[in-house]
């Protein structure tokens, strides 16, 4: 899965400098999709170059130029990104995903089309795997985003961060949007987006490392994921009680901790650091034995006071019951 990981990685990365400059999502597409098959034809027999990513991005460069060209004008200036020769030699590619996912979350945009974009444009997925997710004809889907990104380029929406409010705004639609898909892959796993998720997630919080929430977002997909192996036996849901604790992933949940420190140090509660405090009570049960359900009962009670609506409020995912149901230990 590194191997994967690493090329949505580069896929992102390389599709927001693309698309910065010339507003153009699906001009960009095409382009690093015909670099990246170049690239399955020309590494095998050449070697893989020193820098993959500036390769990638100099043969989409040139099929840009090659297309515009194919329209009886030359790009401006301001249309090619132009990648300085200290980046290139250094490996370094700006990271400009975190502008693309702004993009994807614009109000101008519906909102029930940020997690398809965010799943295309920075993951690379394919409208046929997105419209499972929302059940959904991948035509129909295809087209929507289609016109989506057309209205991108049309409206001249920018790829740059927003003022501060904007930003806070943006970001926490980008949150909620990442909390869903992380809530339907618990429900149904056989979608296999958990690992989108959790990428997302962890992008994000890299990204924007100023928000507490976000970091707390990360570590609760962490620690709900590290569990995955454990949630399921013979087809049966496994209380979180009653959970194998060997067969929990223990990076993850070394990770999972770091980012809730990290967010707690930062002195602002939201209700994603507190469904991840929840999810690391019961993570303790594989140090300690046991569950503290004193301590679960006041983290449930700080988040129905600020997040009265929030799913985890009513509902301990891997229990089904309210918390304060459950039986003692």
């Amino acid at each position: 899965m590194g191997a994967e990981l690493a090329a949505r990685g580069s896929y992102g990365r390389l599709l927001a400098l693309l698309s910065s400059r010339t507003h153009d999502i699906a001009l960009a597409e095409d382009a690093l999709a015909e670099a990246f098959a170049r690239a399955l034809s020309h590494w095998p027999a050449h070697g893989i170059p020193d820098n993959p990513d500036a390769w990638l991005l100099t043969t989409a460069r040139n099929r840009l130029t090659d297309s515009q060209r194919r329209q009886f004008r030359f790009p401006t200036v301001n249309e090619i990104p132009d990648m300085p020769s200290s980046e290139l030699a250094d490996g370094s590619i700006p990271d400009r995903r975190l502008s693309l996912l702004m993009v994807c979350a614009h109000p101008a945009i519906a909102q029930d089309l940020h997690v398809p974009l965010m799943l295309q444009t920075v993951l690379g997925l394919e409208a046929k795997t997105i419209a499972r997710l929302f059940l959904i004809s991948p035509v129909a889907l295809s087209k929507r985003l289609v016109r989506t990104k057309a209205k991108i380029r049309d409206a001249g929406i920018p790829f740059a961060l927003p003022c501060d409010d904007a930003l806070r705004e943006r970001s926490t639609a980008i949150l909620e949007a990442l909390y869903a898909l992380h809530a339907h892959d618990w429900l149904d796993p056989a979608e296999n987006l958990g690992d989108e998720a959790f990428y997302l997630a962890d992008l994000l919080g890299r990204l924007i490392v100023d928000n507490a929430e976000a970091l707390g977002l990360a570590a609760l997909i962490a620690f709900s994921h590290a569990r995955a192996r454990a949630r399921i036996v013979d087809d049966m849901l496994v209380p979180t009680d009653e959970q194998d604790v060997t067969l929990w992933n223990d990076a993850l949940i070394r990770y999972g901790k770091r980012q809730l420190h990290c967010a707690y140090v930062k002195s602002s509660v939201g209700r994603f650091q507190i469904e991840a405090a929840i999810e690391s009570v019961h993570i303790a049960r594989k140090e300690t034995g046991s569950t503290d359900w004193l301590a679960l009962n006041k983290l449930y009670v700080a988040l129905l006071k600020i997040a009265p609506s929030s799913p985890g409020g009513f509902m301990d995912l891997g229990l089904g019951r309210k918390p304060w149901m459950r039986r003692k230990p």
